[in-house]
């Protein structure tokens, strides 16, 4: 798992119910803590190397899509 703070929120990768990797935030509670959707147009994104600048994080993502599959594309978020 990859994570990283901004502010008091924690920002992390895990899988989810449906074994993809997303990007989370929380803030500590059960209520707080949401996967971040950036899905579009049936294109997902793998995200890694998270680096929080103050309480801004980037990221980049690289593209899945709905087959699972990368579509060699990486993006900075």
């Amino acid at each position: 798992v990859s994570s990283t703070r901004t502010g008091d929120r924690l920002n992390f990768v895990t899988n989810d119910a449906g074994s993809d990797f997303q990007l989370w935030v929380s803030d500590g509670t059960a209520v707080g803590t949401v996967e971040r959707d950036f899905t579009s147009n049936n294109v997902g994104i793998f995200p890694s190397n998270l680096v929080a600048v103050g309480s801004t994080l980037y990221f980049t993502g690289t593209e899945i899509d709905a087959g699972g599959n990368s579509t060699g594309r990486s993006v900075l978020y």
